[in-house]
């Protein structure tokens, strides 16, 4: 709403993430264009965007699987260069960083979650970031029901009305007391998953071939991530996962691709290998502050 996104404005994703992220963007009548991922990082790919824009790319969205970009910087120059919005996916990413600076950012539109699974909660929530002058009033009003009641609390006017469309995004008080106990608590609670992640890293290098996914990304990987997803790729997954079940250990895999869903079918214009092959093969391991292998 924020980026006044029209029907068949073209909008550049990944298919790999939560349906949320395309949402978005396809509420408004956007044209999904799924981009693939790198299976390094499992992020977007900087030459992905570069063959999907066209003359109608209206938005380029990343996510940052796991609290980690390698590629952000790179991706907001050719944003700019291009002049489309940079919008970033940073549900997973709170106390995630690139270059010593926060991920959700570096675009004019970063979104944080605090739903249940993300590491600090408060059930369900989440917060917008906005790196962009031009857009502050815009997104003020959409989250005060379309008003500028802002500016009115603010003192700006002697009343508010309605100025645009909008919705109410506000966090009742309970949950914002919840959440806030965690935000102070933020660089403990991503030292103690970290420390667990690495310690149970450890462990899965050195368990026996039944329990060996076939490939686990590096400690120096992880280090760089806010320690939200221990995650590794398996051609015999749903063995794997009976293996470790049988351990005693519940182990997951993760998204189905947008592009082959039944709804997102529609926006089909090609194979993405790299994000079929990490869907195909991906397990996630247990993380917690509390818990380790």
């Amino acid at each position: 709403m924020a980026l006044d996104i029209q029907t068949g404005d073209e909008v550049i994703l990944p298919s790999f993430t939560f349906v949320s992220t395309a949402n978005a963007f396809a509420l408004r009548g956007a044209k999904l264009l799924f981009a693939d991922i790198d299976e390094h990082s499992l992020n977007i790919s900087l030459q992905e965007i570069e063959r999907l824009t066209t003359a109608n790319t209206k938005a380029i969205v990343v996510v940052h699987y796991n609290g980690y970009s390698d590629n952000i910087s790179q991706i907001k120059e050719f944003a700019q260069n291009n002049n489309i919005f940079l919008i970033e996916d940073a549900a997973q990413a709170i106390n995630g960083y690139c270059n010593n600076e926060h991920l959700g950012t570096f675009g004019d539109i970063g979104c944080i979650s605090f739903h249940e699974t993300k590491n600090i909660h408060c059930g369900e929530g989440g917060c917008i970031l906005v790196n962009n002058q031009n857009l502050i009033d815009k997104i003020e009003h959409i989250i005060e029901k379309g008003t500028n009641r802002l500016d009115f609390l603010k003192s700006k006017t002697k009343f508010y009305e309605w100025k645009d469309l909008g919705f109410s995004a506000d966090m009742d008080e309970i949950r914002a007391a919840f959440l806030t106990a965690q935000l102070e608590d933020i660089q403990k609670v991503t030292n103690q998953r970290m420390r667990n992640l690495l310690h149970n890293l450890s462990q899965l290098q050195n368990v026996p071939n039944r329990l060996q996914p076939d490939y686990l990304p590096t400690e120096k990987y992880f280090a760089q991530t806010n320690a939200h997803i221990l995650w590794g790729l398996s051609k015999n997954r749903e063995q794997l996962i009976q293996n470790f079940k049988t351990a005693g250990i519940t182990v997951y895999s993760h998204y189905t691709p947008l592009h082959l869903s039944s709804f997102g079918k529609q926006f089909y214009e090609s194979p993405l290998p790299v994000t079929e092959k990490v869907s195909r093969q991906i397990v996630r391991f247990p993380v917690h502050t509390k818990f380790s292998i």
